[in-house]
């Protein structure tokens, strides 16, 4: 596209206050930095936390300010592309999809991998940005983003699926955080959108039998993608997970997807010990991280898992970036809350 094909304004969701949202005329965003390109919008997806940003469930966080336009989960066409970019060569005419996270780059966890946890989370004077969630995203007709964020889509591939790639991703490292081979059983608690997304990954990575846990016509979705369907709302989970598996409980890996409070300590139950991963979101209040529960080890399990209290012997280790976190659970709470 040449500056004479650029527009000047398009339209965009934009966030004025909690719950006070309108299309609206704004500007066309431009490369800032080296590595930014502009892209032309084809599709953008409603993520979950998506109404509890225009919700205002989280003050002066996500998003930090008003006016904003949310949407992190998208794939585009790119149209202008900055010096560095177009150097690295990510070109006017590529298709590409994204990410939310645009780690520093410098620090600590950007170096190891784990620029989702960047040091300079916030901080977009030192090069941080999370897309959609505190910096301007994709309810629009153009995106400006850092290709730090960005994968090129293959041609003949659907643009509009591509969009997938952000919680894709997310479902692809619970599974893979399993430790599960070829021709394990994987265990799946919840049978939501990323529990069914765990599926495929499950079925594309060689899964044995894949038994999901969840209600209603989204189990019965599961069951359609080849699962092993358990209503929690009919039976002892526990006692089901164990006649399936002759009595030895749930199989070595055990995946967790955004479930409900009580699914935890069910799922510590079903697996005496050893690694039980989980992607979730924390309680109301404490959304700033996404934390993996990597192992478990308890007493009286079954008593465990029937109480509405806390499990006695019951104990979670936290792991984030170099430091170890206690909780009983349920009721776990990110390390990153004071």
């Amino acid at each position: 596209m040449s500056m004479q094909q650029f527009p000047e304004t398009m339209r965009a969701v934009v966030l004025r206050a909690p719950r006070q949202f309108a299309v609206e005329d704004v500007p066309v965003p431009r490369p800032q930095e080296p590595d930014d390109v502009v892209c032309k919008v084809n599709t953008t997806f409603i993520c979950g936390t998506d109404p509890h940003i225009i919700n205002g469930d989280y003050p002066g966080f996500w998003p930090p300010s008003f006016p904003f336009i949310p949407g992190h989960e998208w794939s585009a066409v790119i149209v202008e592309s900055g010096t560095r970019a177009r150097s690295l060569g990510w070109l006017p005419g590529d298709r590409v999809c994204a990410i939310s996270h645009c780690g520093c780059g410098y620090c600590r966890n950007c170096l190891k991998g784990r620029y989702n946890l960047c040091l300079n989370y916030g901080h977009e004077d030192r090069g941080h940005r999370q897309y959609g969630h505190r910096t301007p995203g994709a309810y629009a007709e153009y995106v400006r983003a850092s290709v730090k964020s960005l994968i090129k889509v293959p041609d003949g591939f659907d643009l509009s699926r591509a969009a997938c790639v952000d919680p894709l991703s997310i479902a692809l490292y619970t599974v893979k955080r399993t430790r599960m081979q070829p021709g394990d059983d994987l265990l799946i608690m919840g049978a939501g959108p990323q529990g069914l997304m765990a599926t495929l990954v499950g079925k594309a990575l060689g899964a044995g039998r894949i038994i999901a846990v969840g209600s209603g016509a989204r189990l019965e979705l599961a069951k359609s993608l080849g699962a092993i369907p358990i209503d929690y709302k009919s039976g002892n989970v526990v006692e089901q997970v164990r006649e399936l598996t002759n009595g030895l409980g749930a199989p070595e890996p055990t995946a967790m997807m955004r479930p409900a409070p009580s699914a935890l300590p069910t799922s510590v139950a079903i697996k005496p010990c050893g690694p039980a991963p989980m992607i979730s979101r924390s309680s109301p209040g404490c959304i700033r991280v996404r934390f993996t529960v990597y192992n478990a080890m308890l007493s009286g399990s079954t008593q465990a898992a029937r109480s509405r209290s806390k499990p006695s012997g019951t104990r979670i280790r936290l792991f984030t970036d170099a430091r170890t976190y206690s909780a009983y659970a349920p009721g776990v709470r990110c390390p990153y809350c004071r």
